[in-house]
């Protein structure tokens, strides 16, 4: 059953194959102390129980709906369903295996009616194991609140979430595991999200939905632990292989060849010209992914492509030619 009237908040769960923690999800969105709000279920054709427990609580609560997909859409075609089944004004995506706090969506409405200006509202995030304990505590650096759209989008592109230890101070690791672009998992204005592409059919494209999110409109970041996004084995395994993780987001990319840099430059490239801008502005801004974005990923992956092509390639000729490392300067 739908509400006749349109609620102030809709929450999308895409789902595919979420026995495990869909339940605990959906009792963390359902206690919540704001209660203006939907739940749309997005079912992407599980073959699990999946269904079962959608069904379950879109019968005991009415501000459940529970829709199946006939295939799997993969997930970026799932996501985008979730939002296209809302209606409420602002949105919120939420993981089938993450947990909310019941302030969540209270404090995050609170910073969207108090400024229109601001188009996501986002918490501070803990990572827990499949089991519920808290792995880590983790800082995003997202909170834009600069006036002009380039000067977001350069902060945006320069910095990178970190992790924190028990006192709040930074770990001082050069790399994390821990995902960094969770505050697609805040609310957001739905008429802004509208405008945009959404999530994209490839690797990284969260982060060309945050950006340009990001030219339209600063970002608040709520200073309290409210998202605990669980990172379980299953979570892990997609990051695997690019290719298991692009057929993640479109079962279309199985097979194909994936060029992250050049696509997501590309796609940066292309948020740019959907933005309403200056022309000042919208120069500045592409020098800023010139800078940030291509140098970086660029410089990185081509010393990528030279250890692991062209080293193996001297490597390999080494071997042909029977030279080998004299056994004092092997590993033990």
């Amino acid at each position: 059953m739908i509400r006749d009237d349109a609620p102030l908040v809709s929450l999308g769960v895409p789902v595919y194959n979420g026995e495990n923690y869909l339940a605990e999800a959906l009792d963390s969105l359902l206690a919540q102390t704001f209660t203006d709000f939907e739940i749309v279920i997005t079912d992407n054709a599980s073959t699990d129980s999946t269904e079962a427990i959608g069904r379950a609580y879109a019968s005991r609560d009415p501000r459940v709906r529970y829709v199946r997909n006939e295939t799997n859409l993969g997930a970026a075609g799932n996501f985008n369903r979730a939002f296209a089944r809302s209606r409420g004004k602002y949105f919120k995506w939420a993981a089938h295996d993450d947990i909310i706090a019941p302030e969540f969506l209270e404090r995050c409405v609170e910073v969207l009616e108090l400024d229109p200006g601001v188009v996501l509202a986002y918490p501070r995030v803990s990572f827990i194991d499949e089991h519920g304990e808290v792995l880590a505590r983790f800082e995003q650096r997202m909170n834009l609140q600069q006036a002009e759209s380039p000067a977001r989008l350069a902060h945006f592109l320069r910095y990178r979430g970190r992790e924190l230890d028990e006192n709040g101070q930074p770990l001082l690791k050069k790399r994390t595991p821990w995902p960094q672009f969770s505050p697609v998992f805040g609310l957001i204005r739905a008429d802004v999200l509208r405008q945009t592409r959404l999530i994209g059919d490839f690797i990284s494209s969260d982060r060309v939905l945050l950006a340009e999110l990001a030219l339209r409109g600063r970002f608040y970041e709520v200073p309290e632990y409210l998202l605990f996004i669980r990172y379980h084995p299953a979570m892990r395994s997609k990051y695997r292989t690019t290719g298991r993780y692009s057929a993640w987001f479109s079962p279309r990319n199985q097979g194909k060849r994936v060029l992250r840099t050049f696509k997501l430059v590309n796609e940066y490239r292309r948020a740019i010209a959907r933005t309403p801008l200056t022309p000042g502005e919208r120069m500045r801004c592409l020098l800023t992914v010139g800078q940030y974005a291509l140098l970086r990923d660029g410089t990185k992956n081509l010393l990528k492509f030279l250890r692991k092509r062209v080293w193996g390639s001297i490597k390999q000729m080494l071997r042909a030619l029977g030279l080998r490392r004299p056994e004092w300067a092997r590993p033990a």
